[in-house]
């Protein structure tokens, strides 16, 4: 499968970044939603298979490191990816994520991953 990166690319201010280094888990709050549900999309289209109409949620920042000397850092956002089967009212859950690497520069912050599908066809 074509793995395609991800970018998210939004404004975050310095007061917001302060506090963020202390607790990376602000992150998830400042993620504008509408690159959210571009990130959904995203996992969506890289998935194969689409049985259960998977859903990409329950987003979770680890591994946050950030070096201040070149404003660069990366970090591991984990997620679960949620199905519904309607005919059998059955629900799975599969956890998975995608590493970042961001930079944050003038209150731009940057990020870009890859999402690799561990599932074997």
């Amino acid at each position: 499968m074509d793995s395609k990166s991800f970018e998210f690319t939004f404004r975050i201010e310095k007061h917001d970044w302060d506090k963020l280094i202390i607790d990376a888990s602000l992150l998830l709050k400042l993620v504008p939603a509408d690159q959210w549900d571009s990130f959904r999309s995203y996992i969506f289209d890289q998935l194969q298979d689409k049985d259960g109409s998977p859903q990409a949620d329950g987003f979770k920042i680890t591994q946050f490191k950030y070096s201040p000397q070149d404003s660069k850092g990366s970090f591991r956002l984990s997620f679960d990816i949620d199905r519904h089967f309607c005919c059998s009212d059955s629900n799975s859950c599969s956890n998975d994520y995608v590493d970042m690497k961001f930079s944050y520069l003038n209150a731009l912050f940057q990020a870009d991953g890859c999402y690799f599908n561990w599932t074997i066809q």
